[in-house]
């Protein structure tokens, strides 16, 4: 099964090609989340239509938002450190002109949480998510070290049930293993137009 299977226009699940994993719990704790300055403004994603906006919030908090022509997700982000990778924790605030009938989008309106690896450069923010065919061959062979379950209803998608200390110690094995990670695509900052003084 990949994402790009489900009919997700304008969600931050229609561009990356891996496994988002969903989790009952956050990633992060208050001892792992960090604000990066580098992080906040508008970025587009390189291959596609849609737009990221991040914007500090309340404490280490930042709003994200994910837009696409009238669609429109909004979350409450926490980037987390572990180690000298760095994590990002969405989980859903708002949903504008979701595609009706999306199983998939429809979750995301519960209190779950997702997850992706950020890496930043000169050439802007790469994301990365879990490799989908890695995750189902630990979770056949009983070797993903990490509480979780499959949703029936969505084709036993997996869901990490463990706690965020748990899923820190999960991430920090995995972070430098190529093979438990794919490329989600590499997001560029929009540079805003500048107005010529009139004459």
């Amino acid at each position: 099964m990949r994402l790009k299977h489900w009919t997700m226009l304008g969600a931050i699940l229609a561009i990356l090609g891996g496994c988002i994993p969903l989790s009952l719990q956050p990633i992060y704790t208050d001892d792992v989340l960090v604000c990066e300055p580098r992080l906040e403004g508008e970025w587009k994603a390189e291959e596609d239509a849609l737009t990221w906006r991040f914007a500090r919030g309340e404490g280490k908090s930042y709003t994200v938002s994910v837009k696409e022509d009238e669609t429109e997700m909004e979350y409450a982000g926490h980037l987390v450190k572990l180690g000298e990778h760095y994590f990002l924790d969405l989980l859903v605030q708002r949903a504008e002109g979701l595609p009706e009938g999306d199983r998939l989008l429809e979750l995301q309106l519960v209190p779950v949480h997702l997850f992706l690896r950020l890496a930043f450069s000169d050439a802007g923010i790469q994301l990365f998510v879990l490799d989908f065919d890695w995750l189902e061959d630990r979770i056949e062979q009983h070797r993903l070290w990490a509480p979780h379950t499959q949703l029936k209803a969505l084709d036993d998608y997996p869901l990490f049930t463990a706690s965020p200390k748990r899923m820190q110690r999960f991430l920090k094995r995995w972070a430098n293993h190529e093979e438990a990670w794919e490329d989600g695509g590499l997001l560029v900052r929009v540079v805003p137009e500048t107005v010529s003084p009139a004459a």
